[in-house]
């Protein structure tokens, strides 16, 4: 082998050398962050329906003048088993079992609220959150009422979602 040629090939080995040695060229790039279809990055599941139309309730009292609801376990559950309750049935209906949304949260011991008694909005059909939004906007439901307390329950059994919208 030629020395001029031997010298060559070590020049282009220690170049080589130090081109590895560089910062983030001697490793692949990290892969990317992936998560589950309608994650948000942080690993975060979509907001289901019912929060979402917490979600809208609140935002329209609060631009309305009135105060934010809070989403209370107790009327959440009252209101999933409602909804689901009517769902079974094939129908609307304020009554469960012989009792009403009020009997009910008082025998889960949650203390009357500041109107004594709950109101809720039932609804049928309505596809997503913000079309039973507008409908209850529209016939002005939601500003009605002292209400402190907020829950929301969807079903579908496959003939239409079932909702129900609970004030307390």
């Amino acid at each position: 082998m030629h020395p001029s040629f031997a010298r060559g090939k070590a020049v282009c080995l220690l170049l080589l050398a130090v081109l590895l040695a560089l910062p983030g060229c001697s490793a692949p790039p990290p892969p990317p962050v992936t998560t589950l279809e309608g994650n948000d990055p942080n690993g975060l599941p979509p907001p289901s329906p019912q929060e979402v139309l917490a979600n809208l309730v609140n935002a329209y009292r609060v631009a309305n003048g009135q105060s934010s609801l809070v989403m209370d376990p107790l009327v959440q559950k009252v209101a999933q088993e409602h909804t689901e309750y009517m769902a079974s049935i094939g129908q609307l209906t304020p009554i469960m079992y012989g009792r009403d949304f009020t009997q009910r949260l008082l025998m889960l011991g949650l203390p009357p609220g500041p109107t004594g008694t709950a109101a809720a909005y039932l609804a049928r059909g309505y596809s997503d959150p913000q079309m039973l939004m507008d409908a209850m906007a529209a016939q002005n439901r939601i500003l009605l009422g002292n209400y402190t307390r907020l829950g929301v329950g969807m079903a579908n059994p496959g003939n239409g979602n079932y909702w129900t919208v609970l004030f307390y």
